[in-house]
């Protein structure tokens, strides 16, 4: 009897559990129908797909269960709640080490960089060479790589890390421009906690080394440490959304000085001007788009007073970069911590061109830019960057 009941007893278990997952997935499904689709997610500043992504054309193909799946991960009902629980569960209970590629380490957050890819840096550094002896014959040429923060972690067994020594060895042996060497003038409190980029007040002495090693002087008698601050705080980094377990901030730090009150951006692409900082952006999931807009193919710095004299913030100026006359031109081939580092260049070159050939296919360089001789030219990437140096070579 005692048998039939224990038997009995389970079954009743096993059917609430059907029952009360079946009422679960139905919720969801409700909650999915009920609930206007998010396009944007702020904490892992992405676009997500949305329902209307879904192509007519997949549903007569598999790729509708792809298109569906995105669409049903992206818009899951309370999903950054599923996905902090998710990174509590890998390394509080699975003791795991990171969480997708970010992990804390004495109130900072980093993202792993892990192997070190040789045949992309030697393409890195191939890259340079074809453009040295080509577009660029004639200019001065140098090259700097930006030490990930990974760099000035502690060595242990605990965390990847790639091997940047070699790195650096690989760019000399493969490079046949100069290099200029900044990392002796960084370390950790040079970057940002929760994100990987540097802090554009601490970087003034990275900015006259690069510049007086290609051999420029101050335009001015003004003294380049003679800055503004300015500040937006908390700043949550790009790492927080990904991390989720830390309450580390930062204060997003931003100098300016007469030189970079007075200089413009012409934004190539977008045909308008603008204020070399973009304080709408501190409005942005990504703060950090206040220097140079963010993501953008084609930049160029410099002073004009027609700047000064039009009203509006479209259409090129009167007199155009391309037909103003500058005695000091520097070609600067950048990744985003270009953004933050070019307006101090603004002491030492009357116009700086930025470059990122993450948005412009270097095929196109040419018809776009006519370099001038005698010119300075500065690849500036960080060391990610050139591990992953497919992203630059299309």
């Amino acid at each position: 009897m005692n048998k039939k009941i224990s038997q009995y007893s389970l079954r009743i278990v096993n059917i609430t559990t059907i029952v009360l997952f079946a009422l679960f997935i139905y919720g969801v499904m409700i909650t999915h129908l009920l609930l206007p689709d998010r396009a944007y997610s702020s904490s892992e500043r992405r676009k997500l797909t949305i329902f209307s992504d879904i192509k007519p054309a997949s549903i007569l193909n598999f790729n509708l269960s792809q298109d569906a799946e995105k669409w049903l991960l992206d818009q899951f009902p309370l999903r950054d709640n599923w996905r902090r629980l998710s990174a509590f569960t890998s390394i509080n209970l699975f003791r795991m080490h990171d969480y997708q590629s970010v992990f804390e380490y004495n109130n900072r957050l980093f993202k792993q960089e892990f192997p070190l890819k040789e045949k992309s840096v030697i393409a890195a550094a191939n890259m340079i060479n074809d453009f040295t002896q080509n577009e660029l014959a004639g200019l001065n040429v140098w090259y700097s790589i930006i030490p990930d923060r990974n760099a000035y972690l502690p060595e242990n067994d605990r965390y990847l890390r790639m091997d940047y020594e070699k790195l650096n060895i690989i760019m000399r042996h493969n490079t046949s421009s100069s290099e200029i060497v900044i990392s002796d003038l960084l370390d950790l409190t040079d970057y940002y906690k929760t994100d990987l980029h540097w802090k554009s007040a601490e970087i003034s002495d990275v900015a006259a080394r690069l510049a007086e090693t290609m051999g420029q002087t101050k335009l001015s008698n003004q003294d380049s440490n003679n800055y503004i601050s300015h500040s937006l705080k908390p700043f949550y980094g790009a790492w927080s959304g990904q991390y989720l377990l830390s309450d580390l901030s930062d204060e997003l730090v931003w100098i300016s000085n007469d030189k970079i009150k007075k200089a413009r951006a012409w934004y190539h692409y977008d045909g308008k001007y603008d204020h070399i900082y973009d304080t709408q952006a501190l409005a942005n999931p990504d703060a950090y788009d206040l220097f140079l807009g963010g993501a953008q193919p084609l930049i160029t710095l410099s002073y004009q007073t027609s700047f000064e004299q039009t009203g509006s913030n479209t259409g090129q100026p009167e007199d155009s970069h391309t037909t103003a006359k500058y005695d000091k031109t520097l070609y600067l081939f950048r990744d985003s911590f270009g953004s933050s580092l070019a307006p101090l260049l603004l002491d030492y070159y009357d116009e700086i061109i930025l470059i990122d050939l993450r948005y412009v296919s270097a095929e196109n360089i040419d018809s776009l830019l006519d370099f001038k001789q005698g010119a300075d030219v500065l690849f500036l990437y960080s060391a990610s960057i050139l591990n992953n140096s497919e992203m630059l070579i299309r």
